[in-house]
């Protein structure tokens, strides 16, 4: 008989989690296990790449602004999905480590259950403290953290928390499919072209910091083209700063794009310069199509990226200029390829390991 295996999510819209779900639903073994999603909206760009056998539940999350009626509607909503699901499946999956409602339903609805962190919601104690109180961490069987630095710094904060419970498994990535879009559209370019993909938040990926960068590499006489893709609440900010720093004749918004890797194909560079991140997708597309990493120390930079399939600098503008302007004078050659598939093969078989695992 198959397992069966429930992952709550917010949405499939554009972004990293949402595209490392769908990774892990379309390479998912379906012969052993039969598969739930369990989505807060039923929207995003992503819908239609959820494999055909795996179900959906609609958990339809009310927007209201009325705040006394959304709270109330919301939390029928999740009495009636945690009663009528109760136990049901063998393994749940918080996927969305982030959103309250998969956190609450999760572990009522499985007999194992699993928190799946992807971000560095706590940066301090104060935050750290506001996260685990708010999703109950202790409700939960195992904790997967996507990156080992981030499994690190938990502990740092959460020593008490039994080490045989947590795990650090990075994100699997699709990419015969990813080398296939890539081949959609042919991007033309001119110069040397430096790429950003991600959401247009500032209190994460700090691109302001980058603008401010390109703007001193310009004044110095270097020639390239900078391409953003995405979107975010702070897109228009973005905007009006290149403006402010009169870099737009060299700073170009693509918008959100569901295919950015016919960007990939044309970039000479990947950059980010985050100020936190879990494991960034943006890394795993760098390495598919062998395009060199300029990244702030994120995540396992230090060990995965520096020196190996990029470059690593500190978190602040002084240290990333000296970085960006070392590639820009040297270059970096990338010489040991990305072997994708052996590296899906082995996350693949340890996430059936951590379900299997009584």
């Amino acid at each position: 008989m198959k397992k069966k295996v429930i992952f709550s999510m917010y949405n499939l819209d554009i972004g990293g989690i949402e595209t490392a779900l769908i990774n892990i639903l379309k390479n998912f073994d379906y012969d052993k296990y039969e598969v739930t999603l369990f989505l807060e909206k039923k929207e995003g760009i992503f819908l239609n790449d959820i494999p055909k056998c795996v179900k959906i539940i609609n958990y339809n999350l009310c927007d209201s602004k009325n705040i006394i009626y959304r709270k109330i509607r919301n939390r029928l909503k999740l009495i009636f999905h945690s009663i009528k699901n109760y136990k049901k499946f063998d393994c749940g999956i918080c996927y969305a480590s982030h959103r309250r409602v998969g956190a609450k339903i999760i572990p009522f609805i499985s007999k194992k259950n699993i928190l799946w962190i992807h971000g560095n919601y706590y940066h301090d104690s104060n935050s750290f403290n506001d996260f685990v109180k708010n999703f109950n961490i202790e409700k939960f069987n195992n904790i997967v953290f996507v990156s080992q630095s981030l499994k690190d710094k938990f502990l740092k904060y959460y020593k008490k928390l039994e080490t045989k419970k947590i795990y650090s498994l990075n994100n699997l990535v699709d990419y015969k499919r990813m080398i296939e879009l890539s081949k959609e559209e042919k991007i033309s370019k001119n110069k040397l072209c430096l790429l950003n993909v991600g959401r247009h938040t500032e209190e994460e990926k700090n691109l302001s910091m980058l603008f401010k960068v390109i703007k001193k590499l310009l004044d110095d006489g270097y020639d390239f083209e900078l391409l953003l893709v995405g979107d975010g609440k702070d897109h228009e900010y973005y905007k009006k700063l290149v403006n402010e720093l009169k870099i737009n004749n060299s700073v170009k918004f693509v918008g959100k794009k569901k295919n950015p890797f016919v960007y990939y194909k044309v970039a000479d560079a990947l950059l980010l310069t985050s100020k936190y991140e879990g494991n960034p997708v943006v890394f795993l597309e760098s390495k598919v199509f062998n395009v060199p990493i300029i990244t702030t120390d994120v995540s396992d930079a230090k060990t995965d990226i520096d020196k190996k399939y990029g470059l690593v600098s500190e978190n602040n503008l002084d240290s990333y200029y000296k970085t960006l302007k070392d590639f820009l004078d040297n270059g970096f050659e990338i010489k040991n390829k990305f072997n994708a598939k052996e590296y899906n093969n082995k996350i693949l078989n340890e996430i059936y390991k951590l379900i299997d695992k009584g």
